[in-house]
C-alpha cells in the first residue's frame, strides 16, 4: 500500500482489502442485525446485507455508525493514516475462513475422519461503508498557511473496506464542537475544572452525540476539525453547508 503522496501526484485512497482472516482482527458485531440495501460499487445497484450499528473490539473499544476512524495507509509507523466516517457496518457474503473450513471439512468427511470444527457460528467478512476525509496535502490546492495543523475536509467520496483495517477511533469536530474542545483544553491547562456558564446553565447536549466528542483522556493527535468540503471531482475546496 502506498503512503500519502504530494498534492500534485495524489491518488484517491486505495481499497485496503485486508489479507487477514475475519476471525483474527478482534472485532465482533454488537446488537441485532437489520437487512437494508447497501451501495457497494458506484455503478451497480445496492445489495441487501445484514447491517449492524455497532462493533466491539476484544480490548474494549466500541465504534458506532457515524463515528470516525483511522485506517492504515501503509506498513510503516510514519505513514499517516487515512481518515473516514463510518456510514454502515455490514456482513459480506460468506467468505474467507468459513468457506475454507467448509471445504476442508468436506475433504475430511470423504476420508472418514472427525470434523476439525463446527463452522455454523462463523459469518461472512465484517465490512463497512465509508465517506473519506481529505487532509490538505491530499487535495489539489494543497496545504495553505491558513489551515489548522489538524484540519481536514469532508467529501462525498464513498468507499468500502474491511473493519480489519481500522487502526483506532478518532474524533472529527465541526466549528462549534472544536471551539468547545479548545476551550476545555485551555481551561484544563490553566487548572480550571468548570466555567461559570457550565455551573449556571445545564448541559443540554444530546446524549446520543456525547460519545462522538473526545473524552479528556484522548490524545489531541486523533482529534481533527472539519469546516470545509473537498469536491474531489472538481478538485475544489468549498464551505461546509452544515
Amino acid at each position: 500500500m502506498q503512503a500519502l503522496v504530494s498534492s500534485s501526484e495524489f491518488v484517491k485512497p486505495p481499497r485496503k482489502r485486508s489479507t487477514r482472516k475475519s476471525t483474527f482482527h478482534g472485532w465482533t458485531w454488537e446488537g441485532v442485525p437489520i437487512k437494508k440495501p447497501i451501495f457497494i460499487w458506484p455503478d451497480k445497484p445496492p445489495q441487501v446485507r445484514n447491517c449492524y450499528t455497532t462493533i466491539r473490539h476484544y480490548e474494549g473499544d466500541i465504534i458506532r455508525v457515524r463515528d470516525s476512524v483511522l485506517l492504515r495507509s501503509g506498513p510503516k509507523k510514519t505513514d499517516l493514516p487515512f481518515i473516514a466516517k463510518v456510514c454502515d457496518f455490514w456482513e459480506a457474503p460468506e467468505t474467507g475462513t468459513k468457506i475454507f473450513l467448509i471445504m476442508l471439512n468436506a475433504v475430511i468427511l470423504l476420508m472418514s475422519t472427525s470434523l476439525i470444527s463446527d463452522v455454523s457460528h462463523l459469518t461472512g467478512d465484517m465490512m463497512m461503508s465509508l465517506l473519506w476525509y481529505y487532509r490538505p496535502e491530499q487535495t489539489e490546492p494543497g496545504r495553505c498557511p491558513s489551515h489548522l495543523p489538524n484540519e481536514i475536509f469532508a467529501s462525498k467520496h464513498r468507499d468500502v473496506d474491511s473493519v480489519a483495517c481500522i487502526d483506532d477511533k478518532c474524533y472529527v469536530l465541526n466549528y462549534n464542537e472544536y471551539c468547545r474542545y479548545r476551550k476545555r483544553q485551555v481551561m484544563r491547562s490553566a487548572g480550571i475544572r468548570s466555567s461559570l456558564t457550565e455551573i449556571i446553565v445545564p448541559n443540554c447536549l444530546d446524549k446520543s452525540l456525547k460519545h462522538r466528542l473526545p473524552p479528556e483522556s484522548v490524545s489531541s493527535d486523533i482529534v481533527f476539525c472539519c469546516f470545509k468540503v473537498y469536491d474531489f471531482r472538481q478538485k475544489r475546496i468549498l464551505k461546509n453547508p452544515a
